[in-house]
């Protein structure tokens, strides 16, 4: 009789149960025996027989059924023998971390092999981050901060560090890492979120203040605040307002030739573009804390809506917190060609950002060619092609790097997915042509997810 007919199957699935239900017991009894050894001589021998096939996977399935029948020690020591002899991946440390916890062990055996996660990770500041939380879980608040710190040096353009830094910096009374924090959010412009970061840096080195000058340490208090003062000094601030159900967005043409707009939120002459209003009584916000010395225009459109009378106002402030502090108030109307001129005599920024850039080149036949730049070029560069002729007076060469000429053209297309994690049997049934057989082809697949990394994609659209 054919193997797959009906009167088969039924012995067949019997089979097979058998077989399953074998083969979790010589499991079960290989964990009870490992579990019934000490596990500093037991690991050490597995290792050395099985070392081959002992891979990430495989660790990860003995550890689960090792916790789970609640032998935290066999745990730990099956992870140290796995750092050990090579087969360290990153998440073995933090898993190593949460079993030490389980067991009770010290705190500072829990910090240590966090600590030790952070160093295999070193080069990726959101990983930093990730176990930076993990510490503050297990309350180790000065090594958390340390982490901040470093993933802060790694990813300046990232706010999350700092902002978790304040926070940290006012647990542990630490002015130094709050003046770091607190000085590093002032000095910048944050595209999304700027006025509730800048707000939580006040706050927190008020707070700082007050328990300075409550422990003795006014001194350390005015050094602090004269530092955040410096630090919340800005060049050039631009805000374009309007009346009326509308929506206004505005492109300002910086002096290297780069331009800030809503497409393009941050550039390398640091300007930021950090409020984007809508509605009525609206506001579009360009700071610039360290600018070039130079013409800014400005130039504005409605996307939609109706601005009442067609007339913008644009306030400007040079020099803010300074001395040489100056308020502008200009009056133009919404969408009109010629732009709105900002002269600034002088600037602190001497040179561009590294800000990646989108640079698109369309040529006479249509045919559109992207190239992600990273813009870094000295101030003299710039000034070098500059025309000084009173007909003409603008930037040549490098301006032609940040006029982008938008279209059609697809800069970045995502495509979400599914990730397994685990374990993946992909099955297809062949039936024969008699429909008396059925062939089945089996392909399974393991897959481990150890970590993640974030990084920025730089697009543009229209």
């Amino acid at each position: 009789m054919p193997a797959g007919s009906p009167d088969r199957q039924p012995a067949q699935r019997s089979v097979s149960s058998e077989n399953q239900r074998a083969k979790r017991q010589r499991r079960e009894a290989v964990v009870q025996a490992l579990l019934a050894s000490d596990p500093k001589v037991v690991f050490p021998r597995l290792f050395k027989r099985h070392g081959d096939k002992l891979n990430g996977p495989a660790i990860r399935v003995l550890l689960q059924t090792i916790v789970h029948h609640g032998a935290y020690e066999h745990a730990i020591e099956l992870l140290r023998t796995a750092i050990r002899e090579g087969k360290a991946e990153p998440w073995m440390y933090e898993a190593l971390a949460l079993v030490l916890k389980m067991a009770g062990r010290p705190d500072k055996e829990v910090e240590e092999a966090l600590l030790s996660a952070a160093d295999s990770i070193e080069d990726s500041p959101t990983s930093l981050a990730r176990v930076a939380d993990q510490l503050i879980a297990f309350k180790r608040y000065r090594a958390a901060l340390n982490l901040l710190q470093r993933a802060g040096a790694l990813a300046p353009r990232q706010a999350e560090p700092f902002e978790k830094a304040l926070v940290l910096a006012i647990r542990v009374n630490d002015p130094d890492a709050l003046q770091w924090a607190a000085c590093h959010i002032l000095k910048n412009a944050w595209p999304e979120r700027h006025f509730e970061l800048h707000f939580r840096a006040h706050a927190a080195v008020a707070e700082m203040k007050r328990r300075l000058i409550r422990q003795g340490h006014p001194q350390r208090a005015e050094q602090l605040a004269a530092a955040v003062a410096r630090a919340d000094q800005r060049d050039l601030v631009i805000n374009v307002s309007w009346e009326g159900d509308a929506d206004v967005d505005i492109r300002v043409v910086e002096p290297p030739g780069t331009e800030c707009s809503p497409l393009r939120k941050r550039t390398p002459a640091g300007g930021v573009l950090v409020r984007d209003g809508v509605g009525d009584g609206g506001t579009e916000t360009y700071i610039c804390p360290e600018a070039f010395p130079g013409t800014y225009q400005v130039f504005t459109r409605c996307v939609w809506g109706q601005v009442r009378g067609d007339r913008i106002r644009i306030e400007v402030v040079k020099w803010e917190g300074t001395e040489d502090e100056v308020r502008e108030v200009y009056y133009g109307t919404v969408g009109q060609p010629d732009p709105i001129v900002i002269e600034l005599d002088h600037g602190r920024r001497r040179e561009l950002a590294d800000v990646p850039m989108l640079h698109i080149k369309e040529t006479s036949s249509g045919a559109r060619s992207i190239t992600l730049i990273s813009p870094v070029a000295k101030l003299d560069q710039l000034l070098a092609s500059r025309r000084t002729s009173d007909a003409d007076v603008r930037y040549k060469g490098p301006r032609q790097l940040y006029q982008f000429a938008l279209g059609s053209a697809v800069a970045y297309q995502p495509f979400p997915t599914f990730v397994l994690d685990g374990a993946y049997l992909a099955t297809q049934a062949v039936i024969s042509a008699d429909r008396r057989y059925v062939r089945l082809s089996l392909a399974p697949s393991f897959t481990n997810i150890i970590g993640e990394r974030r990084f920025p994609v730089i697009a543009t659209f229209r």
